[in-house]
């Protein structure tokens, strides 16, 4: 995106022509316009999404776990799991895999962004499950726990969390419409009255 800013701006410079940062301009409006409609949608939208969990047997892997993702988190992209320091596959809100783990204590990771990685220790035990979660906040932190046979999760306070994070977010987004709007309005009035459309 920079190197294009750049580029319409030598072409502006050069050739007097301002047309391609106009379109520019115009066309990231759009595209901050619609990621915002899609924040507003994406609970809606995540039923429709193909997100499958892709999660392969990493090497020594003996036990059967399945590994489930809590709906309870914002955002649709995939969160990568790393087992003893490898990223091992992906999963997505809402869905389960099965995979076979190493026996015994491993380290895992649940993530979107690599800096944001919380390393955690647990002992498998084949017939459990791993379950991955969000404390939801500004920006997410995922975390994973493993649980035993009949063991459940306590989901409460992460879908208070998530509600009010939603809640948030929407609120913002719905605040910030009106600018992208006008922006959007001037762009075209711009491009109109110096001929370009």
């Amino acid at each position: 995106m920079c190197i294009a800013f750049v580029a319409a701006v030598m072409v502006g410079i050069i050739y007097s022509n301002w047309a391609p940062l106009f379109y520019l301009v115009l066309i990231l409006c759009l595209i901050l316009f619609l990621q915002n409609i899609y924040n507003c949608l994406e609970d809606w939208l995540e039923k429709y999404l193909p997100l499958n969990p892709k999660l392969p047997t990493p090497p020594n892997g003996k036990d059967n776990i399945e590994v489930i993702c809590t709906k309870y988190l914002c955002g649709n992209g995939p969160i990568y799991i790393d087992l003893n320091g490898e990223k091992i596959g992906k999963v997505y809100r809402g869905r389960s895999t099965s995979a076979l783990f190493p026996e015994g204590l491993n380290q895992i990771s649940a993530y979107r962004n690599k800096d944001m990685k919380v390393l955690e220790e647990m002992i498998v035990q084949n017939g459990g499950s791993l379950m991955i979660w969000s404390d939801n906040a500004i920006p997410p932190t995922f975390h994973a726990t493993f649980l035993s046979n009949d063991e459940k999760f306590d989901e409460e306070s992460q879908i208070q969390s998530y509600k009010k994070t939603r809640k948030t977010i929407i609120g913002l987004t719905y605040s910030s419409m009106p600018l992208g709007i006008a922006g959007i309005v001037m762009m075209f009035f711009i491009l109109w009255s110096m001929g370009y459309l």
